[in-house]
């Protein structure tokens, strides 16, 4: 088959095996099976967040991470908008899109989310694969669990939450605005009538 361009993402039911798998994973691409452009083991906090373990030679980190398409994954699972959309925590809480929601088989990013839950860690890389045997195989010995997307597709929906985010934000700011303006109005209504009230001014024909 052609090359592929993905994402990749193992787990497993304890935390353990990760540091081997990595470690297994760049043996891989230093053979050849595989491409690795980049790879991290990423854990997920109590409270929903993911944070980047560093090894021992303390290489592997968040800032490592950087703006890589790896980076903007981890970023967006654990971050501000990750929290918006529900991804984090592994159980979407519910917001503004239909996207965001557990049962949605077409997002891939809530399905990688799931497959982290809080107090577990997994193992995710950006990888160019000419065949799946190298990884699938990698996969069943390590025990792990395999989630495969299409970089492209992983990135096709970043920018899709993006967008559905910025709409959102306008549409609560819209909201409060609005909102301010009703307030403003009852409470010049409220002014006028206690005006007339001191006055002794009818409102009767006003």
């Amino acid at each position: 088959m052609a090359s592929e361009e993905n994402v990749i993402l193992l787990s497993w039911p304890t935390t353990s095996p990760a540091y081997e798998a990595l470690s297994e994973l760049g043996e891989l691409g230093d053979a050849g099976a595989v491409e690795v452009r980049q790879s991290a083991i990423v854990a997920r906090n109590a409270d929903g967040s993911l944070s980047v373990p560093q090894d021992d030679s303390g290489t592997i980190g968040l800032a490592t991470l950087g703006g890589s398409t790896l980076g903007v994954l981890v970023g967006i699972l654990g971050g501000p908008l990750g929290v918006l959309l529900g991804w984090a925590g592994g159980a979407l809480i519910g917001g503004a899109w239909d996207l965001a929601r557990a049962d949605d088989s077409d997002s891939v990013i809530a399905r990688m989310s799931k497959s982290i839950p809080p107090g577990t860690n997994a193992l995710v890389a950006d990888v160019v694969e000419g065949s799946h045997d190298a990884v699938d195989g990698f996969a069943a010995r390590s025990g792990a669990k395999l989630l495969r997307v299409s970089t492209d597709e992983v990135l096709d929906e970043i920018d899709a939450a993006e967008a559905a985010a910025d709409e959102a934000e306008k549409a609560a700011r819209k909201k409060v605005r609005d909102q301010k303006q009703a307030e403003r109005s009852e409470k010049r209504h409220e002014r006028v009538n206690t005006l007339k009230e001191k006055l002794g001014i009818s409102s009767q024909g006003s």
